[in-house]
């Protein structure tokens, strides 16, 4: 999945905080406690995911919030982050499955 997203954990951690609940709204100390992340790692991957075009933000009282934009790009970084998520998952069901010793075969 790094190869896609890049080898951050937090921003692994904030596009799942994102992706999988459709609608979030949340400012980077919210989204840092979301994450269990320190808030200037997390808002540093919120401006960068905000600048690919994948988040956007508002500002709500003296907050600056983000959400998915809705874009093409963030529509297909959704789709791309959910089908890497879940072949990690495959992949690790399958290393369990295989007997001690011997490899997996996909």
């Amino acid at each position: 999945m790094s190869q896609l997203f890049g080898r951050s954990d937090v921003r692994r951690r904030i596009l799942e905080a994102f992706f999988a609940r459709r609608g979030l709204e949340s400012h980077v100390r919210e989204t840092a406690r979301l994450v269990g992340a320190g808030v200037s790692a997390v808002g540093r991957e919120l401006d960068r995911l905000e600048g690919e075009g994948i988040l956007e933000s508002r500002t709500v009282g003296r907050n600056r919030v983000y959400r998915n934009s809705g874009s093409p790009v963030a529509l297909a970084a959704r789709d791309l982050f959910n089908k890497a998520r879940w072949r990690s998952r495959t992949d690790i069901k399958l290393e369990l499955s295989s007997p001690p010793g011997q490899d997996s075969v996909e």
